[in-house]
């Protein structure tokens, strides 16, 4: 469908921050595991909706 690819690239000139950033595939189990369960701990912790949008998605390096 062109016309909703063309409306989807112009939404995404507008808003910023639209564009999904990839993460780094997990290099492990146990790595990605840690790093999910610290990510729920983080939004258990909030109290509302501001602050659980507001929580750090810790991003690996590509080289890590």
């Amino acid at each position: 469908l062109p016309k909703e690819k063309d409306a989807k690239e112009k939404i995404a000139k507008e808003v910023p921050g639209i564009k999904k950033k990839r993460k780094a595939p997990p290099l492990n189990v146990v790595e990605e595991k840690k790093r999910n369960t610290d990510i729920i701990a983080k939004i258990v912790e909030k109290k509302n909706t501001k602050d659980i949008l507001k929580v750090d998605i810790p991003q690996v390096p590509a080289g890590a």
